[in-house]
């Protein structure tokens, strides 16, 4: 946790210190990745490409009672953001997701699809699209199947861009635009100009 942001995930490579936060870290070479390298491990699930499911693996079930079975990676935000683009960098070819979905909530109960079941495209940096969502305070990658066989899921970075939503409570700047009256008010002063048929103009302007 940091600044109002919490990071966790279905699983971590502790011994490795790839905990969920270093997926928001904005330090390319760190990452979160799963523990675990076959489907008996101790942590008890892994991915395989297609995923290969077990009876210990994750499962979310959204609002409308579908099932996503994969595993996942959650940012808590200090409020709540309608997301517009993700940005994922996952340096590891066999690693990297390649079937996933986007889910948010309000409640980290409750779940909701921001970005149905998606491909990552096989290639290092990936920037995708979303639809115009509601606004969630929480978010979840839930990765459903990877590019290669090695089975641990890894992510060097994601990326959330979005707007936040208005708070009428938020302590604010407040800008006020008024006029300034000349001071010696120079408004309105009568100027008289003597239109005789002078050669040259007078020295001086009577007003």
């Amino acid at each position: 946790t940091s600044g109002g942001y919490t990071a966790s995930a279905s699983n971590e490579n502790t011994g490795a210190q790839r905990y969920a936060y270093k997926a928001f870290d904005n330090i390319r070479s760190t990452k979160w990745q799963m523990s675990g390298t076959n489907n008996s491990s101790a942590e008890g699930y892994d991915l395989t490409s297609p995923y290969n499911a077990n009876s210990n693996s994750p499962t979310i079930t959204d609002n409308n009672g579908n099932d996503h079975t994969g595993a996942w990676v959650k940012l808590q935000l200090p409020g709540a953001i309608k997301i517009s683009s993700m940005y994922i960098l996952a340096t590891s070819s066999n690693r990297r997701p390649d079937s996933a979905v986007l889910l948010g909530s309000n409640d980290d109960s409750t779940w909701y699809v921001i970005k149905g079941t998606f491909t990552v495209a096989n290639q290092d940096e990936n920037t995708i699209s979303i639809p115009e969502s509601s606004y969630y305070q929480y978010v979840m990658l839930l990765v459903k199947s990877l590019t290669g066989n090695e089975g641990q899921q890894q992510i060097n970075q994601i990326e959330y861009y979005g707007i936040p939503e208005y708070d009428p409570a938020a302590h604010g700047t407040d800008v006020i635009a008024r006029s300034v009256p000349n001071v010696p008010n120079t408004d309105w002063l009568e100027l008289y100009y003597d239109g005789q048929d002078y050669t040259s103009m007078p020295s001086s302007v009577t007003d």
